[in-house]
């Protein structure tokens, strides 16, 4: 659903159901709520949005280390958005009910607060986005992404800490296409973890148009160091008709048992 009353609001809400007879479920499940916010375009040079929505930080796909508020759909947000600040500007405030002590007595010290800023210099793009809760202390994600080549190069470096403890994380990636042929990759390094086990490597390519048919093929291959495991998935997609299309994925994992 969406609706715009006048130029300065917009409002949009998602539900769904699901029906998983491969999990032996042969009734509909309850109504879910995807998301449900309204867009505020009345206060000059900014937008407000507030309600339940995702906010996706960091640059990785196969692997999200720097998404730090993966959690937003979870909770109620508020967020102000500056676009023509440096390019681009939020700062969010987050509520759930798990982050307070007493629920029906809230304060404002219990919410989780976001920052990010991004600025473009030639061919080079920078990000930084920073999240605090007294709870969780401080967690950031700094970014760079450039074009070299043809190929998009991007890295986050990710940085915590809470209590006098702190640890940090690098993940790094590329982008590329030639055609119809599409090719991703990233690695990641938890430095949490001693050693070589601490990393983790991911590649995905993907054709459209197989056999010039409206047919898409894609492979995506995961694999870790921390126990030696991982997973390969080959999946097609096929677009029969306009709003109709068929997809089907075959996923094989390896590594022991117990992972």
């Amino acid at each position: 659903m969406t609706a715009q009353p006048d130029q300065d609001l917009r409002v949009y809400g998602s539900v769904g159901v699901d029906l998983d007879p491969a999990s032996g479920q042969y009734t509909w499940s309850d109504i879910t709520l995807g998301e449900l916010y309204a867009d505020y375009y009345g206060v000059p040079l900014a937008f407000i949005r507030v309600g339940k929505f995702s906010v996706n930080w960091g640059q990785g796909r196969l692997f999200t280390p720097g998404d730090i508020m993966a959690d937003s759909d979870e909770g109620t947000a508020f967020r102000l958005s500056l676009p023509t600040m440096l390019s681009g500007i939020s700062a969010i405030a987050l509520a759930q009910k798990d982050f307070f002590a007493e629920p029906k007595n809230p304060s404002y010290r219990e919410l989780a607060y976001g920052l990010s800023a991004d600025l473009v210099f030639g061919y080079l793009r920078t990000g930084f986005g920073a999240r605090y809760r007294g709870a969780e202390g401080l967690r950031t994600v700094s970014s760079l992404k450039t074009v070299l080549g043809g190929t998009d190069f991007f890295t986050d470096i990710i940085f915590n800490y809470c209590d006098g403890e702190s640890d940090f994380g690098l993940l790094s990636g590329f982008y590329r296409s030639w055609g119809n042929l599409l090719s991703y990759g990233e690695y990641y390094i938890d430095a949490t973890i001693p050693g070589k086990i601490g990393h983790s490597v991911g590649l995905a390519l993907g054709y459209s148009g197989l056999f010039s048919k409206p047919l898409d093929a894609g492979v995506k291959w995961l694999h870790t160091w921390q126990d030696d495991s991982g997973s390969f998935t080959a999946g097609l997609v096929w677009r029969h008709r306009s709003h109709l299309s068929i997809s089907a994925a075959v996923p094989i994992t390896y590594g022991a048992e117990s992972t």
